[in-house]
Formats: C-alpha cells, sequence, structure tokens
C-alpha cells in the first residue's frame, strides 16, 4: 500500500488522515508524521502501519493521562482503570504509565503519605482503616503499611480514640455496663484503631473488666 496524501483536522490539534492506495485511511498526529518521516508516494507494509497506529495509541493516551493527572493525585491502579475506561488496549496503557511514573506524575509512595496527612487532617479515623482505604485504592499493601508506619503515634490514636469514645457515650448512656463496653470497643474497632488502643480507650470509660 501506498501513501496518498494527508488530509489536516478540522482545528490544528487534531490528528492528519492519512490516506492510501488501497482506499483505507487513519489517523495520525503530525509529531509522528515527522518522526517517522512519511511523505505522500511512501509504501508502507502491514506492520509498519499497525506500528504507526500503536504510536498514535500511545500518543493520545499519554496526553489524555496527563490531562487527568492535573487534578487531585491518582494511583497507578486509578490511572490504568481511566485509560482502559476510554478503550485504550495494553500496550498504549503501559507506555502511558511508564511515561508518567517517569516524569514524576504517578507516584504511589508519594500518594499514600498525601492520602494519610489529609485523612488525618479531615477525618477520625484509625491508621488501620487508612490502610485498607489506600489499598482498596490500588496501592501496594507494602506501600500502603510504611507510609502508615511512618506516621503512627500511639499517644495520637489514643487522642483521635477517646474524643470518638466521649462523643459515642452518649449514645450507649442507657445500656448496661457490659453491652455498653462491647459496644464502643465495636465501634473503634470498625474506625480502624489497634486493638491495645481499643483496650485502653474502653477501660478509661468502663473501668477494668472481670477479664482483664
Amino acid at each position: 500500500m501506498v501513501i496518498t496524501g494527508f488530509k489536516a483536522g478540522k482545528r490544528k490539534s487534531d490528528p492528519f488522515t492519512v490516506e492510501l492506495s488501497t482506499g483505507d485511511t487513519f489517523q495520525l498526529d503530525a509529531e509522528l508524521i515527522v518522526r517517522f518521516q512519511l511523505k505522500k508516494g511512501m509504501e508502507l507494509n502491514t506492520d509498519f502501519r499497525q506500528r504507526l497506529e500503536e504510536e498514535q495509541a500511545t500518543l493520545l493516551a499519554r496526553r489524555r493521562l496527563v490531562r487527568y493527572l492535573s487534578g487531585r493525585r491518582k494511583t497507578k491502579k486509578e490511572a490504568e482503570e481511566y485509560l482502559r475506561r476510554l478503550g485504550f488496549k495494553d500496550r498504549a496503557v503501559a507506555a502511558a504509565i511508564q511515561g508518567a511514573t517517569e516524569l514524576g506524575l504517578l507516584n504511589d509512595e508519594s500518594y499514600a503519605i498525601a492520602y494519610r496527612r489529609t485523612q488525618e487532617r479531615i477525618s477520625a479515623k484509625g491508621y488501620r482503616a487508612i490502610e485498607h482505604e489506600l489499598i482498596a485504592r490500588g496501592v501496594a499493601p507494602s506501600v500502603a503499611r510504611k507510609a502508615i508506619a511512618d506516621a503512627t503515634s500511639r499517644e495520637y490514636q489514643l487522642q483521635l480514640a477517646n474524643q470518638l469514645a466521649e462523643k459515642r457515650r452518649r449514645a450507649l448512656a442507657d445500656l448496661d455496663p457490659m453491652k455498653g463496653r462491647q459496644r464502643l470497643s465495636n465501634f473503634l474497632l470498625r474506625r480502624g484503631f489497634d486493638a491495645e488502643v481499643v483496650s485502653e480507650v474502653v477501660r478509661k470509660f468502663y473501668g477494668d473488666s472481670e477479664n482483664d
């Protein structure tokens, strides 16, 4: 097959339409036309055309990903899922993710630390709950654990758990002590606090149990 012409898009940012002697056409960015030194009358075989189309998909995926990452931080998993929703195939997705990582636009370690700090500021959650949320967002368990371990403070956890327990205490006031301590313990565990912290807070509000 031979290239018979290049048709420009309506806008400057639009790709060119590459016209072939077979009657087929495909889209190609000006950057790739220059890079591969394409010109009218040039012969293309099937493999070379496939490579050009893959390069076009990769270029488009990288551009879409950069725009996507211009807002709030994202994990690599979120970025990958975004590109797949747009219909990009494995090769383009992998190349776009790699490019964004090399540019520092994707970094799950930095994301995990930033997410932890945000949750510390805006929510009353235990570090265990934050760790689970990071993993659910696609951060590797080892990375999530490190982000939590770097900042885990027993004093901070006790302070936060005590504040939550004080608020919860009103709702438990009418229960007998055994049920009250069980309800409070389950509530704090669900919020992601460690068992040791939960036990200490419950003892503060209900005293030592017969099993302590």
